[in-house]
């Protein structure tokens, strides 16, 4: 499982020891920057982070377990919606997406970090540099690439 996200400041830190997981979140954020494409940081006109999640499956629950075991809430108004908010980060609102689309987002600039796994990230994110691992053992969501010859 790896965290990603694109060239930007974002005050959530994730260390780990062992099998446990010790997070800290900072709840100021003072003006978000994304980059353009010049690939240099520039204001943006949305005051929030956008952080995407897995929306199915058991992506989903590990992530949002991942993130209680961090003493942080992901809080939706309706479990049909795709927005949800974490109250202990203020100016940071959550989207609920298929993990491929969180990297699409990512690089179009709609995410500004997200959790997939690595193989999505390969996939879809095709060596874009713009993309950077931040953490690559989070010790769920593994997957198994089976091959049948007949």
């Amino acid at each position: 499982m790896f965290t990603i996200m694109s060239q930007i400041g974002f005050p959530l830190y994730v260390n780990q020891s062992g099998r446990s997981y010790c997070c800290y979140a900072s709840a100021s954020i003072s003006d978000p920057q994304v980059l353009n494409n010049g690939n240099t940081l520039s204001s943006s006109s949305r005051k929030e982070i956008r952080l995407g999640l897995p929306s199915k499956g058991r992506m989903s629950s590990d992530t949002l377990e991942l993130l209680k075991d961090c003493q942080l809430s992901v809080k939706q108004v309706n479990p049909r919606q795709y927005v949800a908010q974490i109250p202990q980060i203020s100016n940071l609102e959550v989207w609920f997406q298929r993990p491929k689309d969180i990297v699409r987002k990512l690089l179009s600039g709609d995410l500004d970090l997200g959790i997939v796994g690595l193989d999505i990230l390969t996939e879809f994110g095709q060596g874009n540099e713009d993309l950077i691992v931040v953490h690559e053992a989070l010790e769920y969501g593994d997957c198994r690439l089976s091959i049948a010859v007949s």
